[in-house]
Order: structure tokens, then sequence, then C-alpha cells
């Protein structure tokens, strides 16, 4: 299939910063063109994408590396609108990108355009399905990391200050959901501090700090009392922002 094929409705592009995609659109032959761009000022829908490829060549036990950007993006958009167009044939190029838009979650970063894709909802409105759809499950426990931090209110996106000397990027948490942290003492804390936060902790970026719209959890503790209470009622949520819990 190429680009002048009758065939094509919605050509999805990643456009980066350089704005080089008006030669897609000229070749679009008639096709809604959806341009993902990167900067600061939204055009188009700039649904937001982060996940791990395995990288030829990287060292063991990790072949990770982060895969961000328009490119993952436009991939995942393409096929959002492959499945609304295959439950609702009828649908419209301009009402493919309008309901993409439309249904996206705003994650309160400024660079988010439209927000970031919603795949779930995109679909159940493409077939007229208007009623709350259920809430996306969380990452599984063994996603998440634990960890002792002090910097707790500092605008996002921040690195957590983790207090532990040992764990410097934290524990993994359990497939059962527990954790444990080495115990924290006054002389891993800044001088005068004597209390800090327990964080867990799903980063979506890869860059090893907390934005907006990650998974995460806090309990506040001292190193004067314990917070085992605390800790067993952490309740994760996606950080609305603007600052670290």
């Amino acid at each position: 299939m190429t680009m002048d094929d009758p065939k094509i409705q919605v050509l999805v592009a990643g456009g980066g910063t350089c704005g080089a995609v008006a030669a897609l659109a000229a070749h679009a032959a008639g096709a809604e063109v959806l341009v993902l761009e990167q900067d600061a000022v939204p055009r188009g829908s700039t649904a937001m994408s982060q996940g791990l490829v395995c990288a030829a060549g990287t060292a063991a036990p990790n072949c990770q590396i982060l895969f961000t950007g328009t490119s993952p993006a436009a991939a995942l958009v393409a096929g959002t609108a492959a499945l609304m167009i295959t439950l609702n044939p009828g649908l419209t190029p301009p009402i493919v990108t309008q309901l993409l838009e439309a249904s996206t979650d705003d994650i309160h970063d400024p660079k988010e355009g439209f927000g970031r894709l919603n795949a779930q909802r995109a679909v159940a409105r493409s077939i007229g399905d208007g009623n709350a759809q259920p809430a996306l499950p969380l990452p599984r426990a063994l996603e998440f990391v634990a960890f002792a931090y002090t910097n707790s209110g500092t605008a996002l996106p921040v690195a957590p200050a983790i207090v532990d000397s040992t764990y410097t990027h934290g524990v993994h948490v359990n497939q059962d959901g527990t954790f444990r942290i080495a115990d924290v003492a006054a002389a891993s804390l800044p001088k005068g501090v004597t209390s800090y936060k327990i964080g867990v902790w799903v980063s979506l970026w890869g860059d090893g700090k907390v934005h907006a719209g990650d998974y995460f959890a806090s309990a506040s503790c001292s190193i004067t009392s314990s917070c085992s209470s605390a800790i067993a009622k952490l309740s994760v949520t996606a950080i609305p922002g603007p600052n670290l819990p």
C-alpha cells in the first residue's frame, strides 16, 4: 500500500520539531493527515507515548532503552484509529480525528497538546458509547519502585531526593505488593530534618524524574516513630501535579 492508495483514510505522522510534514500531506490523496508535533506549541494531536524497546548491543541483564516521542506515539494513534474504523466503517476522517482529540487524558503537562491518547475511550466513542469507561487497571506491583525521599512539594518534573545511600534508585515492589526499605537514620537525612516520605512509583517517562501522570503513592514518616500504618494505607493514583506529593 502506498500513500496514494485510495483505501487510506487517515494518515498519522510523527512530526517532531522540524515541521517537514507538508510532503506527506501533498501525497496523502485526500486522506485526513493527523500530525503529532513535539514542541511547546500544540498543533494537531500531541498524543505522547513512552515505552521500552530492546536495543542491540546493550549489556545484559538490562537491554532496555527509552523509546519516546512522536515516533512511537504515531503507531499507537494509527492503531487506535484502525480499531475505530473497524468497529464503525462509516466514520469519516475528520470525525476520527475529532474523536481521538476529544477522548484524550489531560495529564497537566504544558506540552501535551490535546492530551495523552486514551484508546479505550476513543474506541468507545467511535461506536456511540458515551458512558463513562471503567478505570484503566493500575500497573502490576512488580512495575513499582519504593523509596524514601525528602523533596515533597517540589514542582514537577523532578527527581525524588532518595535518602537511602545503599539503594539509591529505590527497591522493586514484590509481586504481592510488599516491599522493604532499609531503615532511614538521622545521618541519611539533611541536617535538622527528622521527617521524610515513603513513595511507590511507576515512571511513564523513564528519565529518572517524576512527571504529572505517573502512578504514585506516598506516606509520611519520621525517624522518631513507626510509619507502618501509614504505608498500609497507600493508595496509588496518577499524579495530577503540579508538585511532588
